[in-house]
C-alpha cells in the first residue's frame, strides 16, 4: 500500500453542487438526494478544511463538476438517475443555472483548477488527467460525491491510471461509515491529513533525468517485405534500394534497442493485430476490408497469430514488452499509458512505423498524454521521411538520428 505523502498530492474535490446537495435541488425534488439539511453543512465545512490544508501546503486544488447542455445531448449519466428526473424536462445540471453552481460558501480562488465532466467519471473525456500529470502528482486527496456513483468510477479509473487514492470520509457525500472499498482507495481523514500537512518535510531534490521507453511501432516483416502482394510492385531499382533502407533500418532499431537494456531502459513493442472478421479492430475502413479479405483468401494481412504479425527478428528481447493495439494510435484502447506509468517513463524514443500513419498518431497521442517525445528519423520506415519528420511531426517532439541518440543514451558520469 502506497504511503501518503502530501508533497506529492492534489486535492480533487467532486460534484459539490447545488442540484446535488441543496435541499431546493433537482435531486431533492427527483427523491435522489442522500443527505439532509443536519449534514450538508458539516459536509461543506470538511471540504472547506481540506481546502485549507491544500493551500497551507503550496498543493493545487481540483474541483470537478457535472454540466451538461439544456437539452442533455452531451450526458453521460446512469439511467436510473434520468428516469427518476435528471434530465431536460427538469432542467438538471444544465450549463449556467443555479442547480449546476458549485456550493455557496466554497472556497474557490481563481488559482485553483475546474474540470466539467458530463457523466459519473471525473477522468472520462476531461482534461484531468492531463492536469495532474502537468503538476507531477501521483497521489489524490478525493472528496464529494456521490460515493456510490461519481466517486467510486473517479477512484477506479485513478487506480487504472496508477494513482494512490485517498477519500476523506468526512468529506464525502452521502455521509457513510466507509468511504470506499479498500481494495481501491486507502481512506483518511482530516485529522490524518491535517497530521500530514503539520509534519510535511520538503521532499529532496532529485536529478531531473527523464526516465525514457523505446516505443517501437509496427515492425514487421509483413510491411518490411516488398513482396507482399498488397504493395504496388517497385521497380528492381527501387525494390533493391528499399531492401538495403529496410534493412539498415532494422539494425539500427536493433543497435537502439541494446543500448537501451544497457542503461536499464525498458523496449516495448506496440503490434497492431486483428480478428478475422476485424470486429475489434480501430483502423481506417481500407484497412478492415483487406483484413478480411485477405483472410478469406488465405493470405492474412494483420490477423492475429499469424505471419503477418511477426516483429522482424534480431531486434526483440524476452525481456522486452509486447503489447497489442487494435488501431493505428499505440495508446488508443491499448495499456501503454499504464505501462509507462508503472515504468516511471516520462519520455517516449519512437521507432518504427509508418512514419505518416501509426507513428504519428502515436505520437500526437503520447504527447496529449503528457510524455516528451524523441523521434529517431532513421530507425523509421517508410526511409526517406525526413520531408514529414520536418513539417510535420517535429512540431510534436524533437528528431534526432541513431548515431545522436546512441550519445544520449550512455550513462552520465
Amino acid at each position: 500500500m502506497t504511503v501518503f505523502d502530501i508533497n506529492r498530492a492534489a486535492l480533487v474535490l467532486i460534484d459539490l453542487q447545488n442540484d446535488f446537495l441543496d435541499a431546493r435541488g433537482a435531486f431533492a425534488k427527483a427523491g435522489l438526494r442522500e443527505t439532509s439539511d443536519d449534514e450538508l453543512q458539516p459536509t461543506l465545512s470538511a471540504g472547506n478544511r481540506l481546502i485549507a490544508q491544500a493551500r497551507i501546503a503550496g498543493r493545487p486544488i481540483v474541483f470537478v463538476r457535472t454540466a451538461v447542455r439544456a437539452d442533455h445531448a452531451d450526458a453521460a449519466l446512469a439511467p436510473a438517475w434520468t428516469l427518476r428526473g435528471i434530465n431536460s424536462e427538469t432542467g438538471a445540471l444544465a450549463e449556467g443555472t443555479w442547480g449546476a453552481d458549485f456550493l455557496p460558501g466554497l472556497d474557490r480562488t481563481d488559482g485553483d483548477f475546474a474540470v466539467t465532466m458530463k457523466g459519473h467519471d471525473a477522468f472520462l473525456h476531461t482534461d484531468l488527467d492531463r492536469i495532474l500529470t502537468n503538476l507531477e502528482v501521483d497521489q489524490l486527496i478525493i472528496g464529494g460525491g456521490p460515493m456510490n456513483e461519481t466517486l467510486m468510477s473517479t477512484i477506479r479509473t485513478a487506480v487504472a491510471l496508477r494513482y494512490a487514492t485517498f477519500p476523506v470520509r468526512e468529506a464525502i457525500f452521502p455521509p457513510q461509515k466507509e468511504a470506499s472499498d479498500r481494495r481501491s482507495a486507502s481512506p483518511l481523514s482530516i485529522a490524518d491529513i491535517e497530521a500530514a500537512v503539520a509534519n510535511r518535510r520538503t521532499s529532496p531534490a532529485t536529478a531531473d533525468e527523464k526516465r525514457s521507453a523505446m516505443v517501437v511501432i509496427d515492425l514487421y516483416e509483413e510491411f518490411l517485405n516488398l513482396d507482399r502482394p498488397w504493395r504496388v510492385p517497385p521497380t528492381e531499382e527501387e525494390k533493391e534500394r528499399r531492401q538495403r533502407k529496410n534493412l539498415e533500418i532494422i539494425e539500427k532499431n536493433r543497435v537502439l534497442a541494446e543500448a537501451m537494456r544497457a542503461r536499464g531502459w525498458p523496449v516495448i513493442f506496440v503490434n497492431v493485430s486483428n480478428r478475422a472478421d476485424a470486429l475489434d479492430s480501430a483502423m481506417a475502413e481500407y484497412y478492415i476490408d483487406y483484413v478480411v479479405e485477405t483472410a478469406q483468401e488465405g493470405e492474412p494481412f494483420l490477423l492475429e497469430d499469424s505471419a503477418s504479425v511477426r516483429v522482424v527478428e534480431g531486434v526483440a528481447d524476452e525481456g522486452d514488452f509486447f503489447l497489442d493495439k487494435k488501431g493505428h494510435g499505440g495508446f488508443f484502447m491499448t495499456p501503454l499509458h499504464r505501462v509507462l506509468r508503472n515504468l516511471g517513463v516520462r519520455r517516449c524514443i519512437v521507432t518504427g512505423g509508418a512514419t505518416g500513419g501509426c507513428v504519428d498518431e502515436t505520437v500526437r497521442e503520447g504527447v496529449g498524454y503528457g510524455y516528451d517525445v524523441t523521434l529517431v528519423s532513421d530507425a523509421l520506415y517508410p526511409p526517406d521521411s525526413d520531408e514529414y519528420l520536418a513539417n510535420v511531426l517535429s512540431t510534436f517532439g524533437r528528431v534526432v538520428t541513431t548515431s545522436q541518440m546512441l550519445q544520449e543514451l550512455q550513462p552520465t558520469p
